[in-house]
């Protein structure tokens, strides 16, 4: 059911223009540069805004699954959450922007089609 429907939809996706479809295809021209920068960034900041809001890294709660067993005062608030998405995605965009021109710009070293 998930793959369907996306498969379905490539065609269309491929002749979107606009402001969205550019910030797409940013990410989309560096897909494993996202990826892993996004999981080392999401960590990296879900620990520092535990710092500064308990004092404390609370590295042991990332040993298992989002949220199992974490008291009510741990959780973050809504509006925090979205801050730090927001953020985080500027950052990315900006990251994989740099990527992309960095890839495009040194054709030669053919191992970054990989990354």
């Amino acid at each position: 059911m998930t793959l369907g429907p996306i498969i379905v939809l490539v065609p269309f996706a491929e002749k979107a223009k606009g402001w969205a479809a550019r910030i797409l295809s940013t990410f989309g021209k560096v897909p494993l540069f996202y990826y892993i920068s996004h999981i080392l960034l999401i960590h990296a900041t879900a620990l520092l805004v535990n710092w500064f809001r308990t004092g404390d890294t609370l590295q042991e709660h990332y040993l298992t699954a989002p949220f199992c067993g974490l008291p009510e005062p741990l959780r973050w608030p809504l509006p925090l959450l979205y801050i730090v998405f927001i953020f985080i995605e500027i950052f990315l965009y900006l990251a994989c922007q740099w990527y992309g021109r960095y890839k495009s710009s040194h054709a030669e070293k053919v191992w970054l089609k990989y990354l």
